[in-house]
């Protein structure tokens, strides 16, 4: 009996002994410097592969690894349910620091704009900076008659119009909402996985309309295939192919103005040397160069900010956005 309680204590001991060791290892870890030691992290894109969120993140992955010691970053596409899927998994993910976000628009705008998601999640994260804003972009098939906002108005107030967006409530969604409920009439929105796979159904002759950023259709008004109708922004693009698109306000609907935005985060409860290990990487590889002509290329203009920064203007996005989308009567549940 003796000899039983010596090895259950022996193994007691033993166990205590590694658990403090553990411990140990972690509390070390996690007050000196961070890096993931040659592990792949995930940047978790909540939308599918092709669209400028995607394209904006690879452009950093593609062309940004050096500023990445001991990184491995990886693009996991998390399409569905209208972002909330991708949105979830990131920031219900372990904060260890093998876990990125892209944040976008969407992070902000459908905890906003809806009562049907299953988290705040600009709430669940810990800024590390904003990359790049954007404007977005009207667009309609080229033979459907419409060349401008009031032809659209006409178009709403007189037949069923389906649009086509990337989330229910989020930006490509809530635009067309409020154009058409400021102008008496509806639409019905139909979610698609992203930018591309929604200029396929208007494409298609499945949708009538779509709200993208310039990037998702600028090879389809080039081609003729597709007619970009407004700009949502006080100033015109500079790109050659939307250079003659007149602005929303320019066609005297000032308040259809949205100017969406992209960044990285990290899952909140993320231990402050795993952030500040990412901030100063994003803010090298966001002043290089190559990376800030590629997001350029994308119709996106770089604007970096600071995670504090971010975080600030994250809070102010909100604010607005509530302001919006109180008006809207629950027209994007």
């Amino acid at each position: 009996m003796k000899r039983i309680i010596s090895v259950m204590l022996v193994l007691c001991l033993s166990f205590m002994l590694f658990a403090q060791g553990a411990s140990d290892a972690a509390t070390a870890d996690s007050s000196g410097a961070w890096t993931p030691k040659g592990g792949n992290v995930n940047i978790i894109v909540p939308f599918g592969a092709g669209g400028s969120s995607d394209l904006t993140v690879r452009a950093i992955v593609n062309n940004g690894a050096k500023y990445f010691p001991d990184t491995t970053l990886v693009v996991e596409n998390v399409p569905g349910g209208g972002c909330a899927i991708g949105l979830t998994k990131f920031v219900t993910s372990k904060p260890d620091g093998f876990t990125i976000g892209n944040t976008s628009t969407p992070m902000v705008v459908l905890p906003t704009s809806t009562t049907t998601q299953p988290y705040v999640y600009y709430e669940m994260v810990e800024p590390i900076c904003r990359s790049a804003v954007s404007t977005f972009v009207v667009y309609v098939r080229s033979d459907s008659g419409i060349y401008n906002l009031d032809d659209l108005k006409d178009e709403i107030l007189s037949r069923e119009m389906i649009l086509a967006c990337n989330s229910k409530g989020g930006n490509s969604h809530w635009e067309m909402e409020y154009f058409a409920m400021k102008n008496g009439g509806d639409v019905t929105a139909v979610v698609y996985d992203g930018g591309a796979s929604a200029i396929a159904a208007v494409l298609g002759g499945h949708a009538d309309i779509t709200v993208q950023a310039p990037n998702d259709g600028r090879e389809y008004v080039r081609s003729g295939d597709l007619r970009a109708i407004a700009v949502l922004n006080t100033e015109r693009l500079t790109d050659s192919v939307y250079a003659d698109v007149p602005t929303s306000v320019e066609q005297g609907y000032p308040w259809l103005v949205n100017v969406g935005f992209q960044g990285f985060s990290l899952p909140k409860g993320t231990p402050q040397n795993i952030v500040d290990f990412y901030r100063e990487c994003f803010r090298n590889a966001l002043a290089d160069p190559v990376i800030m002509e590629e997001t350029e290329k994308l119709g996106m203009i770089p604007a970096y900010l600071d995670a504090d920064e971010f975080s600030a203007f994250i809070d102010e996005s909100v604010t607005n956005y509530k302001e919006i989308f109180s008006s809207l009567e629950g027209r994007l549940d």
